[in-house]
């Protein structure tokens, strides 16, 4: 071959790479894919930083029992995932949190709906939705730990952390829908049931998704905190309490980091369905 044959063949693949370079740059400065990338590139660096400072600190103690390497606490994690018994309590576990967390959801919506509408009601209801946000959490789970049975004790101590978060968030909601559509509403002599569809629903719809989305994982926390604390059969709590009277540490970081994921699932569920009634209206 000569070297002006060799010389376009050259040239050729140069082209042929800056084809493909300038096509991947294009795709990933979409809008839709821009979002995607970053949307899975920074929580995985945030990730890997704790991972680092995870595995420094370990290094720096030497003391696995204190803080285990990074890597033995993963290996025992995936291997945990193999085992029938993480996904049965891990179940129970999500089952008592989306119980609770759905009873909080209808009550919340149902008494913040009549409380907009019937000021006396929020009036009566506020000083105690009040008290429930102030309570100390650990004194509130003593103290339901003492009336109630320790298999509902969970559910329970749920509900009132998540109750009034969404009752306030709901009642905000309500309330700040735009006056100026109401008003012109009862200009054009709309029904009540045209008013809620197209005024309320579409204005109260995002906030609501969103302090619904925050709270699930909270939700969540109390719960297998409350699992812990009443020994509760079949949880996550309990198989993380037996980890902590064994001295367990890297079996406790791995029930963790299980539970982490668990609440990130949640809030994922949350946030997807934000995104879908952002597209179907």
């Amino acid at each position: 071959m000569t070297n002006g044959g060799k010389s376009k063949e050259i040239e050729k693949k140069e082209n042929t790479d800056k084809n493909v370079k300038n096509k991947f740059v294009g795709f990933v400065k979409k809008p839709v894919v821009k979002k995607i990338f970053e949307a899975v590139f920074y929580p995985l660096c945030s990730v890997g930083l704790i991972f680092i400072v995870w595995a420094i600190a370990a290094a720096a103690i030497s003391k696995p029992l204190l803080l285990p390497d990074v890597g033995e606490v993963l290996k025992l994690y995936f291997g945990m995932l193999k085992e029938k018994e993480i996904w049965v309590y891990g179940g129970w576990t999500l089952l008592r949190t989306l119980e609770c967390f759905a009873i909080s959801a209808f009550a919340a919506f149902a008494l913040s709906m009549l409380s907009a509408f019937a000021k006396p009601v929020h009036k009566i209801f506020s000083p105690i939705i009040t008290i429930l946000r102030a309570a100390p959490t650990l004194a509130v789970i003593l103290l339901i730990l003492i009336w109630v049975d320790y298999a509902y004790a969970p559910i329970i101590i749920g509900f009132l952390i998540a109750f009034p978060i969404l009752y306030s968030a709901f009642y905000s909601a309500i309330t700040g829908v735009d006056e100026n559509l109401l008003k012109m509403a009862k200009t054009f002599k709309l029904s009540k049931t045209d008013i809620v569809r197209f005024i309320y629903l579409p204005s109260i719809k995002r906030p609501c998704l969103e302090s619904m989305r925050s709270t699930v994982s909270l939700t969540a926390k109390v719960v297998i905190a409350t699992e812990i604390m009443a020994l509760t059969k079949k949880s996550i709590g309990l198989l993380m309490r037996t980890a902590n009277l064994s001295f367990d540490t890297a079996y406790l970081l791995a029930l963790t980091i299980f539970a982490v994921i668990l609440s990130f699932i949640l809030e994922g569920v949350f946030s997807l369905i934000i995104k879908i009634t952002e597209v179907v209206r």
